[in-house]
C-alpha cells in the first residue's frame, strides 16, 4: 500500500515536472507570453534537480516511467548546455590588458514607442561620448 502511494506521488511529480518543462519552453518562444509560462520558466533549475531525482527513482523502481525524467531532460537540454557548459579539452591563453572594458546595458523596452530614429541617434551618442566597448541590448524589437 505505502510503495503504491510513493510511486503514484512519483508519477504525478513526474507529469507535472514534464508540464511545467514544456511551458517554459513555450515561454521562451512566445512574444507575449500568459505569466503561468512566465513563472515556469524562473524555476526550471528547481525542476531539474527534481527530474534527475525522479530519474534515480524511476530507475530503481525498473518502471517504464523513467521515460518522463528522460522526455523532460530532453525538452530542457538547450537550458542544460547553456547552464552547465563542458570544456572540451582546449584551452585558449588570454592576454590581460591594463585598458579596461565598458559594459553597458539597456532595458530598451520597445525604444520609446515610435521615435525609433530619434531614440537610436540619442544612444549612438551616449555610447560614442562614454567610450563603450560593449553595448547589451535588452527586449530589442524589430520594428
Amino acid at each position: 500500500m505505502f510503495t503504491k502511494v510513493i510511486r503514484t506521488l512519483a508519477l504525478l511529480l513526474s507529469l507535472l515536472v514534464l508540464i511545467t518543462s514544456v511551458g517554459a519552453l513555450l515561454n521562451s518562444h512566445l512574444y507575449q507570453a500568459p505569466a503561468i509560462l512566465t513563472l515556469c520558466g524562473l524555476f526550471l533549475p528547481v525542476i531539474i534537480v527534481l527530474c534527475l531525482f525522479l530519474l534515480i527513482f524511476w530507475l530503481a523502481a525498473r518502471s517504464f516511467w523513467v521515460l518522463v525524467p528522460i522526455a523532460t531532460l530532453f525538452v530542457n537540454y538547450p537550458f542544460i548546455i547553456a547552464v552547465f557548459q563542458v570544456n572540451s579539452g582546449t584551452t585558449e591563453v588570454v592576454q590581460e590588458t591594463q585598458q579596461p572594458i565598458k559594459l553597458c546595458t539597456y532595458n530598451v523596452q520597445g525604444i520609446s514607442y515610435g521615435q525609433t530614429e530619434l531614440t537610436l541617434r540619442l544612444l549612438a551618442d551616449f555610447v560614442r561620448q562614454e567610450g563603450i566597448d560593449i553595448l547589451c541590448m535588452q527586449e530589442m524589437d524589430e520594428k
